[in-house]
């Protein structure tokens, strides 16, 4: 019952809907790169970047992680959401989303330790502040979803007062590790829906 879109697709040939045992087949128009997102009500958004030539075929597999906490945060005052089970924290400013009144704010946490890494979109490639790429190797990671009344999806809004705080804990396997003590700094990476690519605009 998961919903398989080609992102940038309005057509109903771009959408698809897995069926009993998660499976699902679609045809899209030729095209180098393609972006493939995949929700469910419940579930975080992951989404897959596939390279297609002409008249060929290509499977993926795309794991979706149980959605965290939820909460009704004031557009106008900001606020805190925690998520319960992995204890990733988000920090909203005032305004952070264009709309008014209450949204609903979901924070997933992911421990990239573990299976759950199948569920992280885009899969590990990145690229560095001088446009180099890497391979991640994860340490933490928490996506989040800030929707309005009507279920829509919100951005975040880039003229708010002060940007977004997220605090991730590290997992307990690597705490107090060489490169995981207190005091050492971890590189933090956005992932950017528009060309699937892990990207690192700062220093944790």
């Amino acid at each position: 019952g998961a919903t398989v879109k080609v992102v940038g697709d309005s057509t109903s040939a771009g959408t698809v809907t897995t069926d009993a045992n998660g499976l699902f087949t679609l045809s899209v128009t030729a095209k180098v790169n393609k972006t493939i997102s995949v929700t469910k009500d419940g579930y975080s958004l992951n989404q897959v970047v596939v390279n297609l030539s002409p008249d060929t075929t290509k499977s993926i597999t795309v794991s979706l992680l149980q959605s965290g906490s939820t909460k009704s945060v004031s557009v106008s005052a900001g606020g805190s959401v925690t998520d319960t089970k992995s204890n990733a924290i988000l920090k909203l400013p005032s305004n952070f989303v264009t709309a008014s009144g209450n949204v609903s704010v979901t924070v997933t946490g992911l421990d990239p330790t573990s299976g759950q890494i199948r569920a992280l979109p885009g899969g590990l490639d990145a690229i560095d502040a001088n446009g180099n790429k890497k391979y991640l190797q994860p340490v933490s990671f928490a996506e989040y979803t800030v929707k309005d009344a009507n279920g829509n999806i919100l951005q975040f809004n880039s003229s708010a007062s002060s940007g977004a705080n997220i605090e991730l804990p590290i997992p307990a396997s690597l705490r107090g590790k060489p490169g995981y003590k207190t005091g050492d700094p971890i590189e933090c990476y956005l992932y950017d829906p528009t060309d699937g690519k892990w990207k690192t605009p700062v220093t944790g």
